[in-house]
């Protein structure tokens, strides 16, 4: 991905007295001064920010200022739904829009809260799909979201149960098929083993298809874009090397990055970050920035990516405007109310 030129930093929760952020914030952020739209990143079950270090510093070297609240470190989560973390979520969010100026952030950088966007990873990409539902009385306006391998669940809690239930709230459940107005564009970006079954068979699998990707598809109504690595799994997209593992204090996080099965010899972790970090990227470009060609190449020129992915999907929403981010690709979106086969090169 090339070396960033991005500051990387943290706020503490306590730093500022009766001012701190609720959560721990993780920043990265362009050292060029100017107004910059705003990514806010929500972890997967139990992970630690820095552990994405990868993405979201490439996400922030091309133009974007990158927050990544510590939600819990704790493993397992201590609750079995998402309630309190969604509700901590958008209190971390109006927090950060109400103190850019405790933020510490590079002289002449500030942020463009007009143009924000949320993404998440796994549990975390369910509670940013939460606040872009405004499920339990969230109020977070947004402009484009983003899901990586996310999961609806399990109702248990326990990520690796052979358990097929949504966690409360369901945020992939639907009446009908694509009957989920978001309001804003989204990606999903999927693993194909993540619905694999992990140790041995034993348990179930990180990413089940019944809470995975592929339901969020079918439920959202906006426009959506699908992407899926065929080769790669749930944890692929973490840091190869993760800051404090092995460690006795993060014994159970590190543990956890590797019960999923993941890719296998002859495959490159790195090379996944960089294609989803350049996709993510582009796709923030589309919907923030009004340039969709980055994202619109890597749709038709999908066969000739790094890694090996499958066609890619798009559902075009029938409430698509010409001139909206995604929306103002061109002929395949003729038919804006079934979803819409990919091209081929």
């Amino acid at each position: 991905m090339g070396e960033p030129q991005v500051k990387r930093w943290y706020v503490e929760k306590n730093a500022f007295g009766a001012g701190q952020p609720p959560k721990q914030l993780r920043l990265t952020a362009p050292e060029m001064p100017h107004q910059y739209p705003v990514l806010i990143f929500q972890h997967g079950t139990s992970m630690y920010t820095a552990w994405y270090s990868t993405i979201l510093d490439h996400v922030a070297s091309r133009g974007y200022v990158v927050i990544a609240p510590q939600m819990y470190t704790i493993c397992p989560p201590k609750s079995t739904d998402a309630n309190e973390e969604i509700l901590e979520a958008a209190a971390v969010i109006h927090w950060i829009s109400s103190n850019q100026d405790k933020l510490g952030l590079p002289l002449g950088v500030t942020l463009d809260f007009d143009k924000l966007a949320l993404a998440g990873h796994s549990r975390g990409a369910k509670v940013a799909v939460a606040l872009a539902r405004k499920l339990l009385n969230t109020d977070v306006t947004m402009r484009a979201l983003a899901a990586l391998d996310p999961v609806d669940g399990p109702k248990n809690g326990n990520p690796i149960a052979k358990d097929t239930r949504p966690s409360e709230p369901a945020t992939s459940e639907c009446s009908t098929d694509h009957s989920v107005d978001l309001g804003v564009p989204a990606l999903l970006f999927g693993s194909g083993l993540g619905g694999s079954p992990t140790l041995g068979g034993l348990a179930g699998p990180c990413a089940p298809a019944a809470l995975g990707y592929a339901q969020f598809f079918r439920a959202f109504k906006s426009t959506t874009y699908q992407f899926v690595a065929k080769d790669y799994g749930h944890m692929d997209i973490l840091d190869g090397k993760k800051e404090g593992c092995p460690s006795f204090s993060r014994f159970k996080n590190c543990l956890a990055t590797k019960v999923c099965p993941g890719c296998g010899p002859g495959r490159s972790r790195g090379e996944l970050r960089s294609y989803l970090g350049d996709l993510l990227v582009a796709f923030l470009d589309s919907s923030l920035k009004n340039k969709p060609g980055g994202l619109e190449k890597l749709r038709v020129e999908w066969e000739s990516a790094p890694i090996a992915v499958e066609q890619p999907k798009v559902y075009a929403s029938p409430s698509s405007e010409p001139g909206r981010g995604p929306d103002q690709s061109t002929s395949h979106y003729e038919s804006p109310t079934r979803v819409l086969e990919p091209a081929s090169v």
